[in-house]
């Protein structure tokens, strides 16, 4: 009722409702208007998808209307990365946003540092396999070849995805 909610000062209109379709479906729908411009929404989308799907649709949806408000979409439906702590080396895990899902990716046993998101959603570490120096690997992926006996550390992509910076392990050389 955009007409009660402008009486009460409103000045964002948001509904988010989800409603069993079929026996395995969902149907999910977000609006949102702003009252200073009319009673078309500036945001509308209805989606039907399966049960097990309607937690990262939501999400979605829920970044889409943020999306709408600020121009800037929300990190709901965001994946995290990081390095902890399994028994006695680092290994990598990822989590979603809201903190569900939380899973690792890599074996005790090794040691995993410093991941990173890549190109393409693509998800980059460093690991040390039975103390073997460190190596760039990509998860589920061919990796990049790098031309380093050493330790590789690190890892940063640019902004564009089109560059890569290392932090390379390298011996001290004596200048004199």
């Amino acid at each position: 009722d955009i007409k009660a909610w402008s009486k009460l000062g409103a000045e964002v209109i948001i509904k988010v409702a989800a409603q069993k379709q079929g026996p395995d479906t969902v149907k999910i729908f977000g609006i949102c208007y702003f009252l200073s411009h009319g009673r078309e929404p500036v945001y509308e989308k209805t989606l039907i998808v399966k049960t097990d799907q309607v937690r990262p649709t939501a999400h979605r949806i829920t970044d889409a209307l943020l999306g709408a408000i600020t121009g800037r979409n929300g990190g709901f439906s965001s994946h995290l990365t990081f390095a902890a702590k399994s028994g006695k080396n680092p290994s990598i895990y990822t989590v979603d946003a809201d903190g569900h899902n939380i899973r690792a990716l890599t074996q005790p046993s090794d040691t995993s540092i410093a991941p990173t998101w890549g190109p393409n959603g693509s998800l980059f570490f460093v690991q040390s396999r039975k103390y073997s120096p460190f190596k760039l690997v990509q998860f589920e992926g061919a990796g990049i070849n790098l031309p380093f006996n050493t330790s590789i550390y690190s890892v940063a992509f640019s902004s564009d995805f089109k560059r890569v910076a290392v932090a390379v392990g390298t011996a001290l050389v004596a200048v004199g």
